[in-house]
């Protein structure tokens, strides 16, 4: 490393260390709220969600299946799933929740959701869903080709109205 180079980064490194301040915290007393720290800035051109879009859709939206502490899936907007003994049908059983706008949460209003979502979270392995029906206001199934093992964590996704990004059961 150059010499100069070398002399400006230990100049730096001084002037940081050296940096401080005694000046009383400001409104103290007087604050109340809370604060959030924010990083990645705003959303990116891909659409991927960081920031503040992040946050509000963490505190708004709720998925249907979670990992929970010890690593395994746990219902969260379906109250329970079951699959056919041959492994080619799998039920999710959705509990009685309401968006914020009063909206019920129905299984015609989660099914188009699902069918947007899953080929761009589960890739090539989507190929394996040959439909998903709604069956009632609370029960969606999914007919697949052949087992797999990927469909229930492919469920962990936020769950918001259709059209309204911002607009969940959370």
């Amino acid at each position: 490393m150059d010499a100069r180079i070398r002399q400006g980064w230990i100049a730096v490194l001084l002037l940081a260390a050296g940096c401080r301040t005694n000046a009383p915290a400001r409104n103290a007393q007087t604050r109340s709220g809370l604060e959030i720290g924010i990083g990645g800035g705003a959303s990116t051109a891909a659409g991927d969600e960081s920031g503040i879009t992040a946050i509000v859709n963490n505190l708004t939206t709720e998925p249907l299946l979670f990992p929970a502490g010890d690593g395994r899936l746990a219902p969260l907007l379906a109250d329970s799933w079951t699959s056919s003994p041959d492994g080619l049908s799998v039920t999710l059983q959705l509990r009685a929740a309401t968006f914020h706008d009063g909206t019920p949460l129905t299984a015609d209003v989660v099914r188009p959701v699902l069918e947007r979502r899953l080929p761009r979270i589960l890739g090539p392995a989507f190929a394996d869903i040959q439909h998903i029906t709604a069956d009632d206001e609370h029960h969606l199934t999914f007919a697949l080709k052949r087992r797999t093992n990927f469909l229930l964590e492919a469920l962990d996704g936020a769950i918001a109205k259709p059209g309204a990004p911002t607009v969940g059961t959370g």
